[in-house]
């Protein structure tokens, strides 16, 4: 008997062990296993992982899909290298809000803005800048030309963002010797004054040794941006997209 006593102890003693390591996720009715990947805003979902193709759904903690995201990758040499992303953003009731799109290799950028899930303006960015777009006015049927990108966080002083990298970013020693380049996106929280309410790796999966060395430089910069406006032209919280290019020929 005691022996049996023994099995079923060990039994439920696992059972308790493995328990301990899930975190429930609300309204999803699952629970999260990997505790590591877990933050207490989010939890990412992998969709796919191929040679040529990465993409992964967010929830937030009350279960509502906040984004869906995908890169596609050519492999260059042995390695996998981003060409382009695309990434919606959702609201909790489900509603399309953003829809982004970058080529990595044309280095330009659309941005498509949704109210209540219907598209309202469109804008075309090069290398980071502004090129053209339009708005429909609230109240309006008629497209407007845009002047500005207003509907997200714009950065003040990407110049000294440039200088703060080139200073400070050092390539990561086995990241450089196995030959790994590649882009990562900081996902800042920007509030209604313009401050970073919150700042992390959008696709930290890609390569964990740029995404450590990101967060390292970048938590100390001094970010000055101009909060995001709505359509009646309000300061509103926003998304700000950053790339970090991680490529053997800089300097850093």
């Amino acid at each position: 008997m005691s022996k049996y006593l023994v099995l079923i102890f060990l039994i439920a003693f696992i059972q308790y062990a493995n328990c301990q390591e899930l975190v429930p996720l609300n309204a999803h009715k699952f629970s999260i296993t990997d505790t590591l990947k877990y933050k207490p805003t989010f939890y990412r979902q992998l969709i796919e992982d191929s040679d040529s193709l990465y993409s992964y759904k967010t929830f937030d903690t009350l279960g509502n899909l906040s984004s869906i995201s995908r890169t596609w990758l050519v492999k260059e040499k042995k390695r996998k290298v981003p060409v382009k992303t695309q990434s919606v953003l959702f609201s909790p009731s489900g509603d399309t809000l953003q829809m982004r799109v970058i080529d990595l290799l044309e280095k330009n950028e659309g941005f498509y803005h949704y109210e209540e899930g219907i598209l309202f303006s469109e804008v075309y960015l090069e290398n980071s800048y502004f090129v053209s777009g339009w708005e429909i006015p609230p109240n309006s049927s008629q497209k407007t030309s845009l002047d500005e990108h207003r509907f997200v966080p714009r950065l003040m002083n990407s110049d000294k963002l440039g200088v703060w990298l080139k200073e400070n970013m050092k390539y990561p020693k086995l990241a450089r010797r196995k030959g790994i380049e590649g882009t990562i996106y900081m996902i800042l929280t920007i509030d209604s004054e313009g401050k970073v309410k919150e700042m992390e790796v959008g696709n930290p999966e890609f390569e964990p040794l740029f995404a450590t060395e990101a967060l390292r430089v970048l938590a100390n910069f001094n970010w000055d941006f101009e909060p995001k406006e709505d359509r009646l032209g309000n300061p509103v919280e926003g998304i700000a997209v950053q790339p970090i290019l991680f490529k053997l020929s800089n300097l850093y």
